[in-house]
């Protein structure tokens, strides 16, 4: 009888936690249909309102002792939110009045969710990606943080999933990248090369494209299909992974921006910095469009050859063909 009873105390949580997510989805089939259809301009605030209410209702509560951990780990103090269950960390820069910040949340399934934004400098966002990828965390935007800025200043949004421990020792890992490239002396990059003179040839047995050279300088892409209100659209309409090639073969610039899926990303990105191809921006350029393309925009300066198999091995690790270093 003993055994019985802690067998089933053991299915418990199980169960438990199978019924808040039966629930949540029978929640969201209601509020999506209720959205779809609503009978007066009042229900969707309603619905929407009922069922973040639902949600954080369920969504347990993250210990003290892991706040205190994440603290420490991270080394800055936090502050929590119990109606939504989130424990976040700001952390100010000392050089400009901005700050970055993480927040933590427990997974209805169990473990820890992470989502955060970095300022960085310029200098400091291919040394700090490099970080965060290694660690296991998920870049998720790169873009400008401001307009006409000088230095220049970059918002890197990340996420992950995981032990609230392992999430915060990622961060950890991301903000001492962001000190050791501030240790270092910048490298200053060349200007954009006036002449260029350029060998297709080579470059497109490495990349199994056919390309065009212009004035000295390599071009092609490869289109990709999604479907945006109903309608297909690829290449021709900016669906393509583009790439330019300027220079010579010996000193070469290459200047491009993959496509991927939510599924393909993060290999990508993690592909890329292997190679030492620098990330510029990760972004969107169509809304609702499926599958979701995401545009990875890169460069990266050497010998043209050297740069185009970088490139070609992105390639193979975005469709599968190999696993990123």
């Amino acid at each position: 009888m003993t055994s019985l009873t802690a067998h089933n105390d053991a299915k418990r949580p199980q169960r438990t936690q199978r019924v808040v997510i039966l629930r949540l989805n029978f929640f969201q089939r209601i509020i999506c249909h209720m959205l779809r259809n609503p009978p007066s301009r009042f229900v969707p605030i309603t619905a929407l309102a009922f069922f973040c209410a639902t949600v954080h209702a369920q969504i347990p509560p993250i210990p003290p002792a892991a706040q205190r951990s994440m603290e420490r780990i991270i080394g800055k103090t936090g502050s929590y939110a119990p109606n939504e269950s989130v424990f976040k960390i700001r952390i100010p820069r000392m050089d400009f009045p901005i700050e970055s910040w993480v927040a933590f949340s427990p997974e209805i399934r169990g473990g820890g969710l992470m989502m955060g934004e970095l300022q960085l400098l310029e200098g400091e966002v291919n040394p700090v990606a490099t970080a965060v990828l290694d660690a296991g965390l998920n870049i998720n935007g790169l873009a400008n943080a401001m307009i006409s800025d000088q230095p220049r200043l970059l918002t890197m949004n990340v996420g992950g999933t995981g032990s609230f421990d392992d999430l915060a020792t990622g961060i950890r890992k991301s903000l001492d990248a962001i000190t050791a490239a501030q240790r270092e002396s910048g490298t200053v990059r060349a200007a954009f090369p006036k002449i260029s003179s350029i060998d297709g040839g080579p470059i497109d047995t490495i990349l199994s494209m056919k390309g065009t050279v212009t004035q000295g300088i390599y071009r092609a892409s490869i289109g990709q299909i999604s479907v945006l209100n109903n309608t297909p659209f690829g290449r021709e309409m900016g669906a393509s992974m583009s790439i330019m090639f300027a220079g010579t073969n010996q000193d070469a610039v290459v200047q491009g921006e993959f496509v991927a899926t939510a599924e393909q990303l993060q290999r990508v990105l993690k592909a890329l910095r292997a190679k030492r191809l620098d990330l510029i921006s990760i972004r969107n350029h169509t809304i609702g469009e499926h599958p979701q393309l995401i545009f990875v925009r890169f460069t990266g300066r050497g010998i043209a050859a050297d740069l185009a198999k970088a490139v070609r091995y992105a390639l193979d690790v975005q469709v599968g063909a190999l696993k990123p270093a």
